[in-house]
């Protein structure tokens, strides 16, 4: 999950959206207050009851799979917060 002002030309940014691609996941984008948006990423998958390695991901790769996920939209995000839940 990131907390970001961003930069794209998907025309639905500002709204609450699902967004899925078929080869590269989901992502969920909802507005925040001050122009920000909270967006989760899917990374990947897990077995049932097995925990995701929260020591693989980084900034820039949590963006890199958005970016992916987003084509052929483009997407930049100074990043205000990440978590990872």
């Amino acid at each position: 999950m990131i907390d970001c002002i961003p930069r794209t030309n998907f025309p639905d940014i500002r709204l609450k959206c699902a967004i899925h691609s078929a080869s590269h996941g989901s992502i969920l984008s909802i507005p925040r207050e001050n122009g920000l948006n909270r967006i989760y990423v899917q990374l990947g998958t897990t077995d049932v009851g097995q925990r995701v390695d929260r020591s693989a991901f980084s900034v820039n790769k949590i963006l890199a799979k958005a970016q992916l996920i987003m084509a052929p939209y483009s997407l930049e995000a100074p990043v205000v917060e990440v978590r990872c839940a």
